[in-house]
């Protein structure tokens, strides 16, 4: 490949790789939704939080800001399709957790060499990013039992405003239960 030939590629692959990046960054929301089909969603009314927390002796630990904006979230979600919190002998305890994971993405792009280009050549290069995975859990309080359980995946933004990051807790959670309940009573 001569000079004339690499300056008119190499401009082709770099609109290549940024368009890549670009819809990759884009991707948005992957949800994932798993339930008991056994289970008569239409008698589901109330719900309470079932924390997990084990507080001993009137000491309790403050409440993180995401785990805020994750229980306003799933508060106007499930109230938006007629359920009611109640602590006293609620339809379903729900579970809320957030994590953070480390991935990275590889991707094979062909050597651009300034004398050549071998076909069979190609460069790796890893991309070090981290996903923040939202999971809801609906447990009956009778059995112990999940019924239905739902989590959504996105790319974490670190530099994220308090208000984005509400925005983005808020469309996670629209996401998880967009087809809740599985069998569309309520919806």
């Amino acid at each position: 490949m001569n000079k004339g030939e690499y300056m008119q590629t190499l401009p082709k692959l770099i609109f290549i790789s940024l368009t890549c990046l670009l819809v990759t960054a884009c991707a948005g929301v992957q949800v994932r939704q798993d339930y008991a089909p056994d289970y008569d969603f239409s008698s589901v009314n109330t719900y309470a939080w079932d924390t997990g927390m084990n507080t001993s002796a009137g000491t309790s630990q403050p409440v993180p800001l995401q785990t805020q904006r994750i229980h306003a979230a799933i508060k106007r979600a499930l109230s938006d399709r007629g359920l009611v919190e109640s602590d006293s002998n609620p339809d379903v305890k729900i579970k809320s957790s957030y994590r953070i994971e480390q991935r990275t993405e590889y991707r094979s792009y062909p050597s651009l060499g300034f004398w050549h280009r071998d076909p069979f050549d190609h460069e790796i290069v890893s991309h070090d990013y981290e996903v923040g995975i939202l999971s809801v859990q609906m447990v009956d309080p009778s059995s112990n039992r999940v019924i239905w359980q739902s989590e959504a995946i996105e790319r974490v933004d670190s530099y994220m405003t308090p208000e984005e990051r509400d925005e983005s807790v808020r469309l996670s959670i629209q996401a998880i239960f967009k087809t809740f309940p599985p069998s569309g009573e309520k919806n």
